[in-house]
């Protein structure tokens, strides 16, 4: 019986939070036209590396920019940072450094929850080439991601890529990234 109660409670409390969340909806169009810029900070995590031959998993931050237009569109600048990240091969490690510029399709950009769609291309920098399997090079980002608008301002979002090294084809792997962001 107190199983049924609280299933229960929890629909009736699920229903009254989805209505407040749709009537605040309604009176706000989370991202305008007056927030057609944003700044913010990521966190990474990566497991990718040449076949049969990964790196081990990183974890890394980042720095991102971005313009807002036509309402479904955002061009993105990227900067991400990956320190002391092994090689299983050379048994060696090195950072990275990524430079992505990408564009994001937002599906409901007017609303609290948007699914979106990345396309980038970039360019990442080994520093220590030496010690490690990898190639400095130019890469792609494709992917999708999750944004969700905690105020008018500011977002949250959450997002899972892959990623392509053009001149070393065979190194490749995936990106999932949290990160927070300022809209003005």
């Amino acid at each position: 019986m107190a199983l049924k109660r609280f299933f229960i409670s929890t629909l009736i409390f699920a229903a009254v939070f989805i209505n407040v969340q749709a009537a605040e909806d309604q009176k706000m169009n989370f991202l305008s036209s007056t927030s057609a810029w944003e700044i913010g900070v990521t966190g990474d995590y990566a497991r990718e590396g040449e076949n049969g031959d990964s790196t081990e998993s990183a974890m890394g931050a980042g720095l991102r920019g971005a313009y807002r237009f036509y309402d479904y569109f955002s061009a993105v600048l990227e900067y991400k940072y990956w320190s002391d990240v092994g090689n299983k091969r050379t048994k060696g490690s090195t950072d990275i450094h990524r430079f992505i510029a990408s564009l994001n399709a937002d599906l409901w950009p007017e609303k609290r929850h948007s699914p979106y769609v990345i396309a980038g291309l970039g360019y990442e920098k080994y520093p220590d080439e030496d010690e490690t399997a990898h190639e400095n090079g130019a890469i792609a980002n494709l992917g999708f991601g999750y944004r969700f608008m905690v105020v008018s301002s500011v977002s949250i979002i959450g997002e899972i890529k892959w990623r392509l090294n053009f001149d070393q084809g065979s190194d490749q792997g995936g990106i999932v990234t949290m990160g927070a962001n300022y809209h003005f």
